[in-house]
This record gives structure tokens, C-alpha cells and sequence, in this order.
């Protein structure tokens, strides 16, 4: 299991991170998920210069990068999924549905794995 940095569904929650754009601004370029690794591998380490350089790293275009932070195009679909997320009572991560049922259970894999069965039941 990742070990996640922590998140809190408080009204802060609600302004961007940098880091949660810098994610977004690598998707539009094919490497959502690697930038994902990078900002969980180095979750401590997340101010604008190394933001740039995790993105060079990853051999993005550095000019597009920019501007797409700077701009904060993302900012929207990022508040929206935060919203979606306080709505559907998410209140800490990481967070799972089943079936759009939030799982409470504990996360052992014969848990989870009865969980998934028991929904699997009921279409919905």
C-alpha cells in the first residue's frame, strides 16, 4: 500500500495545489501517472523549482508546462473533483467505492475481496 500524504476535507482542501496542476499539466501530456509517482516519491519536495524539474525529468515541454501552471487551466476540474469527492462523503484518503458504495471495511485483501463479491450482487 502507498503511503499517502494526508488529506483533510477542510475549505483549504478547495484552493489547488500546485503539485495537483503539475499532475494535470503532465496528463495533457501523456504522463499523467509518471508525474503521479514522482509527487507521492518525493511528497516532501513539492515547491515550483522542482515541480519543473521532476517535469524535465520526465521530458516534458518545459514551455507548455509553464504555461498551463501559470495560467492554472486545470484549477476548475481539479476543485470539481475535490467537490465531487466531499460530496460523495470522502473526508480522508485514500478513499474506495465499490459498486458507489464508500467502503468503511478494513483494506485486508479477503476484506475487500468479500466486499467486491457481496456487491457484485446488486446491480445498480
Amino acid at each position: 500500500m502507498l503511503d499517502l500524504p494526508p488529506f483533510s476535507a477542510s475549505t483549504d482542501s478547495f484552493s489547488c495545489s500546485t503539485s495537483a496542476q503539475a499532475a494535470e499539466a503532465a496528463a495533457t501530456q501523456g504522463q499523467f501517472w509518471s508525474m503521479h509517482d514522482t509527487l507521492f516519491a518525493h511528497h516532501q519536495r513539492l515547491e515550483n523549482g522542482y515541480l519543473v524539474e521532476y517535469a524535465n525529468d520526465l521530458g516534458l515541454d518545459i514551455p507548455q508546462f509553464l504555461k498551463e501552471l501559470s495560467k492554472q487551466v486545470h484549477v476548475d476540474r481539479i476543485n470539481q473533483d475535490i467537490e465531487s469527492g466531499v460530496r460523495s462523503g470522502v473526508t480522508v484518503a485514500p478513499a474506495l467505492f465499490i459498486n458507489g458504495v464508500r467502503y468503511t471495511g478494513r483494506w485486508s485483501k479477503a476484506q475487500l475481496m468479500a466486499a467486491i463479491v457481496s456487491e457484485s450482487h446488486y446491480v445498480k
